[in-house]
C-alpha cells in the first residue's frame, strides 16, 4: 500500500486530524518541495529517493535519522 492509500484511508477511517498535522508541519516548513530539498541537503538523499522510488531492503540507519 502507498502513502497516498494509506492517506486517504485515515481520512476514511476518522484519522485525519494526524494527518491535518503533518500537512500543516510541511506547509510550515515551505511545503513539499523544500522539505524535500532540506532533507536531501542534510544527507538524506539516498533513503529519500529508495522511499520515494518504494525500493524495497534498503536499512534505514537510525544514526542517520
Amino acid at each position: 500500500m502507498g502513502l497516498f492509500d494509506e492517506v486517504v484511508g485515515a481520512f476514511l477511517k476518522g484519522d485525519a486530524g494526524k494527518y491535518q498535522a503533518i500537512l500543516s508541519w510541511v506547509e510550515e516548513q515551505g511545503g513539499i518541495q523544500v522539505l524535500l530539498e532540506k532533507l536531501q541537503s542534510g544527507g538524506l538523499g539516498a533513503i529519500l529517493s529508495t522511499r520515494l522510488s518504494n525500493q524495497m531492503f534498503f536499512i534505514i540507519l537510525m544514526k542517520k535519522i
